[in-house]
């Protein structure tokens, strides 16, 4: 303080705050009257810190703003004398106005679970009151209060006083420093309701203030950006997020808590952990994010402000978390926005699940660690949500976060829905949908999939257009059931009342049609890597697959009037404008299940007889060459394949042993390299990065993305498509045989044990991990019988019930495999890290065990075979109490 307030400016002139502060509070005694006497405890409080009036309990009233005037008049009076000095202005003014902006504040503390405990004798602040204000130092006031040297002495004055109160530091710095900031309001409007009280150089000082503060920044974020979140329209209806949201619930550990609740109660508590909420897909994630957000504006601020990311937005990983919150919200909030230590903000990073990792230089785990150390080296806070497998295999300290689980819609969630889903279709048309869960769908359509917001909600508007037939979902499993809700849902947008224009503009298209354009959207939108799709990408690949409906749209008129048209179809489609040029499903789910449905469409073409029963009717290069389009783009996603999956199950036409077949021929010509070494034309890989490239033309940028990524992406995903049909057809009692390393001899074996560990090393040529990353996840009873892997990375890969008879597995990384019933007789583990591996039930008899690594997080619960298996370390034989 002495700093500030010591400073010697020689030859102005000055005035003594003392002397001003204390004829203003008898100003402020002469115009009281009761009835303006409601001002806060705490406001009397400050102003005896301020020195304008010697105990708490005398009455004063603050003025409205209308009458300063009246101040100033009165001190005039007072004075026998006209104001017209610049800091004596100031001196009268900026106490009123401070005051006025903590008692605006101050009216949130309950809101925002402040307990201020006012101290018994409050003392006034002596270093303040021998504050001399020269002209400068005024007029530097009225430019920029919250910057200015006064301002800077006022708040060191509050922020005592709000430590006196019991108030933590880093609450006093914010709301010190919002009171400052808001005094420029109040500051404006003292100088325009002053009128002629006020000297012209006054009013030209406060012409010229700054309001291109960081503190203004963040109100015009919040009201532009944060306040708009939940008005956000569901799926293009007439109505928004907020008025069919309802809190939800979550598990952490065995207790179930109501989520929102749960969230206020970590802030509350100013836990440096960052939150993770998990999910599946359609769960409520992505709302609640934008709902919570913002209500803490509305609650919370500005104690916490609201920072919302979409991470599918973000493209470039490689700086860093804070270079990327910079570089986001630079445009916002200004330069260095994320420095200034008077601030906490509460940072939204919506969608994990949905980062394209694989071949970046950036990693996931990476990416993860940063999140989860960044509140702990800062005041600010983060929420981060995904889907759970997106966490699945990645090593970070989980005891360093705060997890929670959302839980589906229970009956009571559902009845809230309910209610305010008749505000939206009236109480008949709620009731017969209540009528539809309750007694006319399968009992699971209430209990599991009407426990997804995002399901609960297509039920309902089907059901309220008359779409929804229950006799559909009857005879059908749980998975087969959702694929019906969104095939009927995919109907009913494709049938539903569409607007005049899209008659107009699309009139020869058939609804068929307009599926395929859909699809081709959705294959776009996934393959992208990120969440929307470039419009001229899709009217691309609709020249090349569906060349008919291409020409019906060329025939509407020039580029612009095409693009027009295929805006207004996509309008009445779940999808709505991205970035110009560009489309985006409302929710990923819509392009997912678009996208397994378009792979279905093209294997149900690739079964097909050709003439005669001879051969078939798509050829093996056609095959081949939309195997790279449809795969050549990144990694499959669990939820695809459950959809692709689904959907094959209930096509009466699906021939999963010559689809087996086809995709084994193109994998084992992948693995031989035919494909890349291929001397165009036709180069499939190559023609594919070039249509990638022309859809993203960012792409290009990225010096990682080329031929090798196609085409390891490609074969990396048939094999996970030949893993998936393999299982299927033990579900089915078909006999469908896959070993990832090709052909097998007469006696089990493959001809080439080494195949797999050239794939292995081939792939991880990108990145470090590559194929565990990509194919690990769906190894689960893969036939690995007299593999060779020596040194492979299979860290993280799901190797349960896997066949690794005899398998060379020496020196093989297996830290966090999953080897639950394996069977490893005979496996040559020679120096193999199974660190934290869980190798319950596993087989291991004859196995040869010497110098394995472990530790204390592996688990062998279960474990047969160790009396026979070779070189058991002795620590391990201790360890495990063997007496062999």
């Amino acid at each position: 303080m002495s700093g500030i307030i010591h400073q010697v400016r020689q030859g102005l002139s000055k005035v003594k705050l003392q002397e001003i502060h204390k004829d203003l509070g008898e100003v402020l005694k002469d115009l009281s009257v009761p009835e303006k006497a409601n001002i806060s405890s705490a406001m009397l409080a400050l102003f005896v810190a301020l020195g304008i009036i010697t105990s708490p309990g005398v009455g004063v009233a603050i003025p409205a703003l209308s009458l300063v005037g009246s101040v100033i008049d009165s001190y005039q009076k007072r004075k026998k004398r006209k104001l017209t000095s610049v800091e004596e202005f100031v001196a009268i003014t900026a106490p009123l106005s401070y005051c006025q902006s903590f008692e605006e504040l101050s009216q949130n503390f309950e809101k925002l679970n402040l307990s201020l405990t006012l101290p018994r004798n409050i003392q006034s602040d002596t270093a303040l009151l021998e504050f001399e204000l020269d002209k400068e130092l005024a007029k530097e006031a009225l430019t920029c209060f919250h910057k200015s040297t006064l301002g800077r002495a006022y708040n060191t004055v509050l922020a005592r006083f709000l430590k006196e109160g019991g108030l933590k530091e880093t609450e006093r710095k914010i709301i010190a420093g919002w009171v400052g900031w808001k005094t420029e309001a109040y500051l404006a409007k003292a100088v325009e309701e002053a009128g002629d009280n006020v000297d012209g150089v006054v009013r030209s000082y406060s012409i010229g203030r700054e309001r291109e503060s960081l503190y203004q920044s963040i109100q015009d974020y919040c009201e532009n950006t944060i306040q708009k979140l939940p008005l956000e329209p569901v799926l293009g209806e007439n109505f928004t997020l907020q008025q069919v949201y309802v809190p939800l619930k979550a598990k952490v550990g065995d207790k179930e808590v109501i989520l929102e609740d749960w969230v206020k109660e970590r802030l509350k508590q100013d836990s440096k952990n960052a939150i993770v909420i998990l999910g599946g897909p359609g769960s409520g994630k992505t709302v609640f994010c934008r709902m919570f957000a913002h209500r803490v504006r509305e609650r919370l601020h500005p104690l916490w402000i609201p920072i919302f990311l979409r991470l599918r937005d973000i493209n470039n990983f490689a700086r860093g978390l804070e270079e990327i919150l910079e570089r986001q919200v630079t445009s916002s909030l200004g330069k260095d926005w994320l420095q200034d230590d008077s601030q906490r903000y509460l940072i939204f990073l919506d969608g994990f699940d949905e980062l394209r990792m694989e071949g970046r230089e950036f990693g996931a785990e990476k990416f993860l660690r940063q999140v989860i150390s960044f509140p702990q080296k800062t005041r600010h806070g983060i929420i981060l949500t995904g889907r759970p497998l997106a966490f699945h295999g990645l090593h970070y300290p989980k005891k360093e976060i705060a997890e929670i689980t959302l839980l589906p819609m229970d009956n009571s969630l559902q009845e809230q829905w309910l209610e305010k889903w008749e505000v939206l279709v009236g109480r008949e048309k709620k009731e017969r949908f209540r009528a539809f869960l309750d007694s006319e769908a399968p009992t699971t359509v209430k209990e599991e999939l009407a426990g997804e917001p995002l399901l609960l909600y297509l039920l309902a508007a089907m059901h309220r257009d008359g779409k929804i037939k229950a006799e559909n979902l009857v005879s059908l499993g749980d998975r087969g059931r959702k694929i019906e809700i969104y095939n009927q849902s995919l109907e009913w947008v494709l049938t539903k009342q569409r607007p005049e224009d899209l008659q107009k503009d699309l009139v020869e298209l058939s609804g068929t049609d307009l599926e395929q354009v859909l699809m081709s959207a959705a294959i776009c939108v996934v393959q992208s890597g990120g969440e929307y799709g470039k419009i001229a990408a899709v009217e691309e690949r609709l020249k090349k697959s569906y060349p008919c409906i291409a020409d019906e749209i060329a025939k509407m008129g020039d580029n612009k009037k095409q693009e027009e048209a295929l805006r207004n179809a996509f309008a009445a489609f779940y999808l709505k404008p991205a970035e110009e040029g560009a489309v985006e499903f409302f929710h990923k789910s819509f392009s997912e299940f678009l996208t397994a449905k378009a792979m279905e469409q093209s294997f149900s073409q690739w079964v097909k007889p050709g003439a005669r029963n001879r051969g078939f009717e798509v050829s093996q290069e056609e095959v081949e060459k939309e195997i790279y389009d449809l795969f050549g783009y990144g990694s499959l996603t669990q939820e695809i394949l459950e959809y692709l999956f689904g959907l094959l199950e209930r096509n009466k036409e699906f021939k999963p042993k010559v689809l087996f077949q086809r995709l084994k021929d193109f994998y084992l010509r992948w693995c031989d390299g035919e494909y890349i070494d291929a001397v165009p034309p036709p180069n499939y890989p190559q023609e594919k990065m070039i249509q990638l490239r022309k859809a993203q033309p960012e792409l290009g940028e990225k010096t990682t993305w080329g031929v090798r990524q196609v085409d390891i992406y490609t074969g990396l995903n048939v094999m996970i498509l030949l893993l998936e049909l393999q299982r299927y057809g033990e579900r089915h009692d078909l006999e469908m045989s896959f070993h990832l390393c090709g052909e097998v001899k007469e006696d089990g074996k493959p001809e080439d044990p080494n195949k797999l560990s050239r794939i292995i090393n081939y792939s991880d040529c990108l990145n470090n991990g590559t194929f565990s990353s990509i194919v690990g996840d769906f190894l689960s009873g893969a036939n690995l019988y007299n593999a060779y892997l020596k040194n492979a990375y299979l860290k993280n890969a799901d190797l349960k019930n896997a066949n690794l008879y005899n398998a060379n597995l020496y020196n093989a990384d297996l830290k966090n495999a999953n080897l639950y019933n394996a069977k490893l007789y005979n496996a040559k583990l020679y120096n193999a890290n199974l660190y934290n591996a869980k190798l319950y039930n596993a087989k291991l008899k004859n196995a040869n065990l010497q110098a394995i690594k472990w530790n204390e997080n592996t688990k062998w619960e279960g474990v047969e075979g160790l009396e026979t298996a070779r070189n058991v370390p002795e620590e391990l034989k201790r360890q495990l109490s063997l007496n062999i």
